[in-house]
């Protein structure tokens, strides 16, 4: 409705009616004299119950009022309380009317800013449980009680249960339960040849959900096994893996009213599922390193896990971003969690290459910049399908202290090359060379775009990709040369 829109009673009376807002009519003291049926359904009285009260009874805000009476013109979220109880929200306008009174315009707001609220919950205790100390000392039932207590908070389920399945699909084991004191769930173990359709579906290692289980024909045959005797009405199983491989299954279980499972509520299964495989993975590691203590071999083995773990902490922080991401309210933004993804997962492949290659000194930088290539490509991967990309590297081992920093590097001038150089559609081209001389190495980036044309200008705006080059390029003391030739041209030198 327009600000200071003019309506006469009668009018008012008229639009109140149909509208699928509240409205209320106040005098100038703040006194309510009318209130159409949504605006008194919504703050849960009956029809001409609001009349003759003061609008401070419907928020717990006093400044709300006080603001409105003063000539806000609107308030954007105001937090209330209706007459059961119940916690809403809404968004308050004033516009004036005739005869020296004023509108009050209700939109209810309550069901997005819950949806705010429950993701906002989720990402603090997905933040939460990725500093667990149970989860970063390897003590697993410790850190499955943990996991799964909090998982059912913040799903607001009755049941979480973590299952492992043997290697041949024939049985499942249930190894942490919530609530923990519920013994004949933690020790159960169900087999394949009491229930095949279900054993079935796990086999096709994707998200099991039933919103109603008591109609739903995946889970007839759980019924009498398993469903009834928990009064289980809706499940989701998220499938656990670790690298890749399925090795048991988290699931949440609803009683009482069947309930729908939504997008987040998967995703944030999803991430649980990862806690617990991250749990699992960690504590195996704790067992195999008192094993490998006495072993000749035990340092190398040691830091091939320590750079396991560093690269499965990045994956996870990189889960984290993915998650957050989800809240980005325009494609800048968006944009800026994609970037940050891409740092961290470059830093994430020299380890997975060290503890692979079994080498923890020196990496193949060859390796590490074609590792980095295809990231970027798959990241851009719109404007990557019409980019050449051209790597010649001569054969380099460097350590970590230089590769790390020149990847980034690379990373940040490549990542920059695909978003802003080029403004047609064929013969884009990227290339990047690695040219050594004894213990001398020349680095060279460059692409056939528009370039940067002041590339002072730029830096003076202290952009994060260009600030991140110069201040790592000063890192390993190496000098950089800029030139716009057809397309942006960095060069780097360093012994």
């Amino acid at each position: 409705m327009p600000e200071n829109l003019q309506l006469e009673p009668g009018e008012l009376l008229q639009v109140a009616k149909v509208i699928d807002q509240g409205i209320l009519v106040c005098d100038r003291a703040g006194n309510i004299e009318y209130s159409n049926p949504f605006a008194s359904s919504f703050f849960g009285f009956a029809l001409n119950e609001l009349s003759g009260k003061h609008f401070s009874i419907l928020t717990e805000d006093p400044n709300v009022a006080k603001a409105l009476l003063a000539g806000a013109k609107e308030i954007t979220e105001v937090k209330g309380k209706n007459r059961f109880n119940k916690e809403i929200y809404y968004t308050a306008k004033i516009t004036s009317s005739s005869n020296d009174k004023f509108v009050i315009i209700i939109s209810d707001v309550t069901r997005r800013i819950e949806g705010r609220n429950k993701l906002l919950q989720k990402i603090e205790t997905c933040e939460k449980l990725t500093k667990s100390r149970f989860i970063r000392e390897g003590q697993l039932s410790d850190a499955i009680e943990e996991i799964l207590v909090e998982s059912a908070r913040v799903l607001g389920v009755e049941r979480v249960n973590a299952w492992l399945i043997d290697s041949n699909f024939s049985m499942i084991e249930c190894i942490g339960a919530c609530p923990s004191q519920n013994a004949k769930s933690g020790n159960m173990i169900l087999q394949r040849r009491d229930m095949p359709a279900y054993f079935k579906l796990l086999e096709t290692q994707e998200i099991i959900s039933t919103d109603d289980t008591l109609h739903d024909p995946k889970t007839a045959e759980l019924m009498d096994i398993y469903l009834s005797k928990y009064g289980i009405t809706s499940m989701m199983d998220v499938p656990i893996r670790i690298e890749g491989e399925m090795i048991g299954v988290v699931c949440f279980e609803h009683t009482g009213t069947p309930r729908k499972w939504d997008l987040t509520e998967r995703k944030f299964g999803l991430f649980i599922a990862q806690l617990i495989s991250l749990a699992l993975e960690t504590h195996q590691r704790k067992e195999t390193q008192g094993n490998l203590e006495k072993s000749y071999k035990e340092k190398e083995l040691l830091l091939a896990e320590i750079h396991h773990r560093v690269k499965n902490n990045l994956a996870m922080v990189s889960s984290l971003l993915n998650l957050q991401q989800s809240k980005a309210r325009d494609d800048f933004h968006g944009e800026l969690f994609t970037e940050s993804k891409n740092r961290i997962l470059s830093i994430a492949s020299i380890h997975q290459m060290l503890y692979q290659n079994k080498n923890f000194a020196r990496v193949d930088f060859a390796s590490y910049m074609n590792e980095i290539v295809s990231l970027l490509r798959q990241s851009y991967l719109h404007l990557a399908k019409k980019t050449e990309v051209m790597l010649q590297v001569d054969a380099v081992e460097m350590d970590l202290s230089k590769a790390i920093p020149l990847g980034l590097i690379a990373n940040e001038i490549v990542s920059n090359s695909f978003k802003h150089a080029f403004d047609k559609d064929n013969e884009n081209k990227i290339e990047i060379y690695l040219r050594s001389k004894k213990n001398k190495y020349m680095l060279e980036i460059s692409d056939n775009g528009k370039g940067i044309k002041d590339l002072e200008a730029v830096r003076k705006k202290n952009t994060l990709g260009l600030s991140l080059v110069y201040d790592l390029a000063d890192q390993v003391n190496a000098t950089i040369e800029y030139s716009n030739k057809k397309g942006s041209h960095f060069i780097l030198y360093f012994e």
